[in-house]
Parts: structure tokens; C-alpha cells; sequence
């Protein structure tokens, strides 16, 4: 299988609605599989166990997980020679998981704005 960047995919099982993936990461000395899940209405999620490695770790195994899926389903060298619904299926993929991974990032100290503290005073 592919290496992708610190990244050795071992092992790729196509399920009826999983896609299971098995990957070594060289720089973290670590072992694991994930689970892409394909939901009702055609889009995919990532299992939540990829998710919680952190939103830097995450994102990267995130991407490189997507980028070879896609590449294992659609071996092609340009989406010309895909249909129309497996285009639409591949941006509704890359777009659901690019508004999570846009969801990780953290604001940075100076965009985070206070709050104002609001005095209600009573007259008893």
C-alpha cells in the first residue's frame, strides 16, 4: 500500500456501508484502524476514535484517509471521466468533512472577544 507522509495504510476493506482502514503512523509509533461510515443519505463520517487523536493529528489522518478512499474508489486521472452522482457524492464527502475539520480549529487568544457582564439591578 501507499505511504503517505508518516502515514503506512496496510490494509483497505470495502464494506457495504464502511470503509475500514487499517494505518501504522511511524512518527507517533502507533497502530489503528478507522472506519469511514457512509449514513442514509450518501455522505461519509469518520469513526470517532480518528477524531479524538487531536485536532492537528486528526485533520492530517483525516485528510490523507479521505484522499486515499477517493483514490481507491475513483482511480481515474480527472473527474471527466466520473458521472455526474459520483461528483456530487465526492464534493458532498470533501464538503461535510472540510466543515468539521473547520469546526476543530480553535480561535486564537486575540479573537476571542469577552463577554459583557450585564448588572440587572432591582428596585425592591
Amino acid at each position: 500500500m501507499k505511504k503517505i507522509n508518516d502515514l503506512q495504510v496496510t490494509d483497505i476493506t470495502f464494506n457495504p456501508r464502511c470503509v475500514q482502514i487499517t494505518w501504522v503512523s511511524e512518527k507517533n509509533d502507533l497502530t489503528a484502524q478507522s472506519c469511514l461510515y457512509q449514513h442514509s443519505d450518501g455522505s461519509w463520517a469518520v469513526d470517532p476514535m480518528t477524531r479524538n487523536l487531536g485536532a492537528e493529528a486528526g485533520e492530517q489522518i483525516l485528510r490523507q484517509l479521505m484522499k486515499h478512499f477517493l483514490d481507491q474508489a475513483f482511480p481515474y486521472n480527472d473527474s471527466s471521466h466520473m458521472s455526474h452522482s459520483e461528483v456530487d457524492r465526492v464534493e458532498g464527502i470533501l464538503k461535510k468533512e472540510e466543515m468539521y475539520l473547520n469546526s476543530l480549529k480553535k480561535p486564537k487568544a486575540s479573537e476571542k472577544k469577552s463577554k459583557p457582564i450585564i448588572r440587572v439591578w432591582r428596585a425592591d
